[in-house]
């Protein structure tokens, strides 16, 4: 059972059948193995499944109330009844029963997961910042995070909000939560809602309270899991506009990493891109594109803004710490997470090629991450050690990125990276392979390159080849300065987003 159950912690289906099967035979159909199964399955929302196992128990209570949650959902086939995915379509036809809540006019919410040191995040700050400054007429702006804890590096970028006009609030810790729908103007929610998932039943009512009590206009969420439960819980309340922003490829790359799994996903998307009132929102046409696809929806529907960079304020204008850096040598840089997506690896055997080819030149790698460690041990055994430097985390984001001769990026997800506009903003050419949005950054060729083979040969290759070339270097900054300021400009940003909150 327990193995059943790490299976299931993956979405691992059909793993988490066979440990089941094992263990009811071993169990010799035992009443208690069969429960802990049905509950297994029910914890996971897998309710068809979970009623076979309690029907084979000789008390038919916990059955019978699963067949009235099967007949709440509306399913024609009992055995397939799939919570939360199906309860989704319940909840959002529920919604559209009720009038739009008697919102407060320009009042507006933005919503994430958390502030942690990563590029949608960095983009959440940057979109609040710029709200704050100037005169947009907003009434007043919030922000809310599900958790900022520091001891897990949440709170990265909170200090980039000191001294500007927005309410921070973690309602992961802060909010009431009621653990009930009961007694809200629709009670009927109650009964889908308590059927979920701890997680997901406790963060929907509590934030469905929140959005009715603030009568937001406007709900600006972020990220997959906070586009979901805030989402359905912003349309349950009633808020008349509700942005999504899918920062990078739909979630069936990381559902193994993802709260309830790919499906819970798909569905929940599925319906919130059905709903009144819901707008997707993407930062490349690649992404939009993808997303659309997944959906099998127009992609007419989904709106595109561009990251936004205040490029005089990445950081420190010079004299951080990377002005004694590699003193008289070509640098090639990054900066990085250390997790399976960015690839580390294949950045250091990349980075051990072009060593060979031009023993000068030093690499450096600012960031940190859960590979770290194994990272290092891989950058020894390729005779690297006294070539790289890990910066670790770093606010001077500017000093290094000037301090680049090349950024070499070579991650297998991504939407528009941030360190390419941003190193494209200081007049860096990049080397890069081909993922998300990032030939939206740049124009192939002028400034930058994208290598179509994610080997270390073929990226070597090419930053080999820019290293080699000083006027074409020459030629590619002022390009690049120019080309990448005027696409991903805060102003222009921020112009786009009030369009989407305010149309027309």
């Amino acid at each position: 059972v327990r193995l059943g159950l790490i299976a299931l912690s993956v979405n691992d289906g059909p793993a988490a059948g066979r440990y089941f099967e094992a263990a009811e035979a071993l169990g010799g159909h035992d009443p208690d193995v069969l429960s802990a199964i049905g509950n297994a399955y029910l914890e996971r929302g897998f309710v068809g499944v979970a009623r076979e196992y309690f029907a084979k128990v000789a008390d038919g209570s916990v059955e019978g109330a699963l067949d009235d949650v099967i007949g709440l959902l509306g399913t024609a086939d009992p055995a397939r009844a799939l919570l939360p995915e199906r309860a989704i379509d319940g909840l959002l036809a529920i919604a559209r029963c009720q009038p739009t809540a008697d919102a407060v006019a320009r009042r507006v919410v933005v919503v994430t997961e958390t502030l942690r040191s990563a590029g949608a995040e960095r983009q959440v700050v940057n979109t609040v910042r710029g709200l704050a400054a100037g005169d947009h007429g907003l009434e007043s702006l919030t922000l809310f995070c599900g958790s900022l804890r520091a001891s897990e590096k949440h709170d990265f970028y909170l200090t980039k909000l000191d001294g500007v006009d927005v309410e921070v609030v973690e309602h992961g810790r802060t909010f009431e939560v009621p653990k009930t729908l009961r007694g809200s103007p629709y009670e009927a929610w109650a009964a889908v809602v308590e059927q979920m998932p701890t997680r997901l039943r406790t963060e929907l009512a509590a934030l469905y309270w929140a959005f009715r009590e603030r009568r937001p206009a406007v709900v600006h969420i972020w990220q997959d899991w906070a586009n979901v439960v805030a989402g359905l819980a912003a349309v349950m309340a009633g808020v008349p506009r509700v942005i999504l922003s899918a920062r990078n490829q739909p979630p069936y790359w990381t559902a193994n990493r993802l709260p309830l799994g790919g499906r819970f996903y798909h569905d929940a998307y599925a319906a919130l891109v059905r709903a009144p009132g819901v707008v997707f929102s993407h930062n490349s046409h690649a992404g939009a594109a993808e997303f659309a696809d997944w959906l099998d929806a127009d992609v007419a529907d989904f709106a595109v803004v561009h990251n936004g960079t205040d490029f005089p304020d990445l950081g420190s204008t010079g004299g951080g710490e990377s002005s004694e850096f590699a003193s008289g040598h070509p640098v090639v840089g990054c900066i990085m997470r250390f997790e399976h997506d960015k690839r580390p690896d294949l950045w250091l055997e990349t980075a051990a090629l072009v060593a060979k080819a031009r023993p000068e030149i030093r690499f450096v790698l600012v960031g940190d991450g859960p590979l770290r460690d194994s990272v290092g041990v891989l950058c020894d055994d390729l005779g690297l050690g006294d070539r790289v430097t890990f910066v670790g985390r770093s606010d001077d984001i500017k000093s290094w990125v000037r301090r680049m001769d090349v950024l070499l990026l070579t991650s297998l997800l991504e939407g528009v990276p941030n360190v390419v506009v941003e190193a494209q903003g200081e007049g860096v050419p990049v080397v890069t392979t081909k993922v998300g949005g990032v030939a939206e950054v740049f124009d192939q060729g002028v400034s930058g390159w994208i290598v179509d083979r994610d080997t270390p040969e073929a990226l070597a290759e090419r930053v080999i080849w820019v290293m080699n070339n000083a006027d074409w270097r020459a030629q590619a900054k002022p390009i690049a300065m120019a080309t990448v300021r005027r696409r991903f400009a805060m102003t222009r940003m921020i112009e786009e987003t009030l369009a989407l909150y305010f149309p027309g």
